[in-house]
């Protein structure tokens, strides 16, 4: 766990801290938001991509297996939405913070 100063909540994962020598925190937020979408995309096209029984006939137990290989595939992307989803939330509370900050 890693404590945050700025969204004050305990991360699971790495997050990044920014910095002036580091990346921009909009480059940071649109790069995080377009890895999201990404994985958004990819799970339509695996949910398109879902096994068919029809396709696993003469395989013992196939369909089964298929079913489950997918659905462990799904979780993975659902990981990691919720990874880069932590990230996104993170950014974006520093990018607030900041702006409340310097209108005073």
């Amino acid at each position: 766990m890693m404590d945050c100063r700025i969204c004050e909540k305990q991360h699971k994962i790495m997050v990044p801290i920014i910095s002036m020598n580091g990346t921009a925190p909009q480059d940071l937020q649109s790069d995080l938001l377009n890895a999201v979408h990404a994985i958004n995309d990819a799970e339509k096209a695996l949910l398109t991509a879902q096994p068919n029984g029809r396709d696993y006939q003469n395989l013992s137990g196939g369909i089964g297996r298929a079913l489950a290989q997918h659905s462990t595939r799904l979780d993975a992307l659902d990981r990691i939405r919720r990874e880069l989803t932590e990230m996104l939330d993170h950014v974006q509370t520093f990018i607030e913070w900041k702006e409340e900050r310097d209108a005073v």
